[in-house]
């Protein structure tokens, strides 16, 4: 646990030296579009700035810093009016050629004056001393970086939003040739009156009165047009649903009178079926039971008699039956004179 924590300190540290080279890096490129390969290279130069004041001029560190920032200034000055200056209005590829160009001359000059021996800053017995957290123990320049990066971004930050030249720094960001037209120097870090005069500020208030009513009109049209479309889209859909549910509707409808029909044609011909297995019953009775002709046309003559109670008039018989119901007849009034 004590080597992660060590870890983490000293990665805190120098992950903020390489914050500061990043944010200057932005900057360029934010303000000047402009890729600048020869960034680190001066950043190496500063370098051999303090260990030159250190080692060879035997000057105090914190005397050594101050001439290495002025130094350091001076050339990135110096590569800005050399390299890039010239080619403002030049296609971007010619200052990107211009930058590794410059990137170069800047490792093969350092490697001219001071070799490419690795070489190491004098100890300097302020930035050496240790401080011991529980089991933790690392020298005071690892505290030191991150809060000077802290210190610095929040000054550069107050730098951009509440200064001119910030103003003047963002304005060139955001519109490079209109800068140059409100009397911004872009080749200076120098700021003029940027109010126009009045009779442009009329004509930019009306310009951006203009664009803002000409956005609201498309945003409103763009939002009307939305909501036919969606109404639109809502009435196809309930169509739709409708369509659907009629469908459905009329299936089910289909299916339950089909349903009925089969069940309705199903109990006549089961009812058919009994009444036939009825009529073989009562022949297959007859037949075991042995009844002659005679029998068989008595049960019929039987079976007139019911008929003949009902209101109809005239009884119309078989030709076999007549003989039986002559005999009928006979019987019926000779036990009438008997009775007499």
């Amino acid at each position: 646990m004590t080597t992660f924590f060590q870890n983490c300190l000293t990665g805190i540290s120098i992950g903020s030296i390489y914050a500061l080279i990043a944010i200057g890096y932005t900057m360029v490129y934010g303000i000047l579009r402009l890729i600048n390969f020869a960034h680190g290279d001066i950043f190496m130069m500063a370098g051999y700035f303090m260990i030159i004041c250190m080692t060879d001029l035997m000057i105090p560190w914190y005397i050594s810093i101050i001439i290495v920032i002025v130094a350091t200034v001076l050339l990135g000055v110096f590569t800005e009016r050399i390299a890039y200056k010239p080619l403002r209005n030049a296609p971007r590829m010619s200052i990107m050629i211009s930058a590794i160009g410059v990137s170069y001359f800047l490792q093969n000059f350092a490697t001219y004056l001071f070799s490419a021996q690795p070489k190491s800053y004098p100890s300097i017995d302020f930035l050496n001393k240790r401080i011991t957290i529980g089991d933790v123990s690392t020298s005071i320049v690892t505290f030191i970086t991150p809060i000077l990066t802290i210190v610095l971004v929040v000054c550069l930050v107050l730098l951009v939003n509440k200064t001119k030249i910030g103003m003047a720094m963002r304005a060139v960001s955001k519109d490079f040739e209109t800068s140059q037209l409100m009397g911004i120097k872009i080749n200076r870090v120098e700021l003029k009156n940027i109010l126009p005069p009045r009779d442009i500020q009329q004509a930019m208030e009306k310009q951006m009165k203009a664009e803002r009513e000409r956005r609201e009109a498309v945003t409103r049209a763009e939002g009307e047009k939305k909501a036919k479309i969606l109404e639109a889209e809502g009435a196809k859909e309930s169509a739709i649903l409708r369509a659907e549910a009629d469908k459905q509707a009329a299936i089910l409808r289909a299916e339950a009178e089909k349903e009925k029909m089969i069940r309705e044609a199903e109990g006549e011909a089961e009812a058919i079926l009994k009444v036939q297995q009825a009529n073989a019953d009562g022949i297959k009775m007859l037949k075991e039971a042995g009844a002659d002709a005679a029998v068989l046309k008595l049960k019929s003559l039987e079976a007139f008699e019911k008929v003949a109670d009902g209101q109809a008039t005239t009884i119309l018989l078989p030709a076999e039956l007549q003989g039986i119901a002559s005999i009928a007849e006979t019987s019926k009034a000779a036990a009438g004179k008997k009775a007499e």
